[in-house]
């Protein structure tokens, strides 16, 4: 009677300790599951609400730098032989950018003055006159290869060269300004192309949404429209 009720007791015993690992097996597996769907939900989250953010005054920076070196590796090579062509450099930093500001990059071209001269069937002679000849063949000439089109002129020192009348003080530099002709007002995009005796020089100021381009930037000594 005794084994009786010991084989009893055994077997309620295994029957309880299955029950109770089948519960716990199943609790297991359902919260797993849970906790995994709990965490997508709590993953994604994160993302539809950045969707919905501004963007940081960084990021803003950031976008305009990218594009603003973009414009600079579309812009033309000088239509004159040249020694050097820089990688693209700015002054700007993500860092420090202050909003409502433009952001800048630029490149240069060096160049030696009597292959680049050559180049063009000019005749070289380091002085203001030979220059001027070079620099009026020059600005046209790349003006062309950007492409008014794409580019409006606002001002150029070009039509005011006088090739023939010179003097010591004279500064030999001759430039022009150009606008990115966009269909929207979003990021105006300004352009100043310089030429002098060693380099042309391109410079890009990207502006953000919103601002626009102030008169006194479109300004350059001896510039005409």
């Amino acid at each position: 009677m005794n084994r009786l009720v010991v084989a009893v007791c055994g077997a309620v015993g295994l029957l309880l300790v299955a029950l109770l690992g089948s519960r716990v097996r199943l609790a297991g597996s359902l919260s797993f599951p849970n906790i995994q769907l709990a965490e997508a939900a709590h993953a994604s989250s994160p993302t539809e609400s950045k969707n919905t953010e501004a963007p940081s005054d960084r990021a803003i920076a950031q976008d305009l730098l990218d594009y603003c070196a973009e414009i600079v590796e579309a812009l033309p090579d000088p239509p004159f032989s040249y020694s050097e062509k820089t990688n693209i450099r700015t002054s700007s930093s993500p860092l420090t950018w202050f909003p409502n500001t433009p952001i800048d990059c630029k490149r240069k071209f060096y160049y030696d003055g009597k292959a680049a001269y050559a180049s063009l069937g000019i005749d070289y002679s380091f002085d203001a006159r030979r220059f001027k000849q070079f620099a009026v063949a020059v600005m046209p000439a790349y003006e062309e290869r950007l492409g008014l089109t794409r580019w409006h002129r606002h001002c150029s020192t070009i039509p005011n060269v006088n090739v023939d009348l010179t003097n010591i003080l004279e500064l030999l530099t001759e430039a022009a300004k150009y606008t990115l002709i966009q269909p929207t007002a979003d990021r105006q995009v300004l352009l100043h192309v310089y030429l002098n005796q060693s380099e042309l020089g391109l410079v890009v100021n990207v502006y953000p949404p919103g601002t626009a381009i102030p008169p006194e930037a479109f300004k350059l000594e001896g510039c005409s429209s």
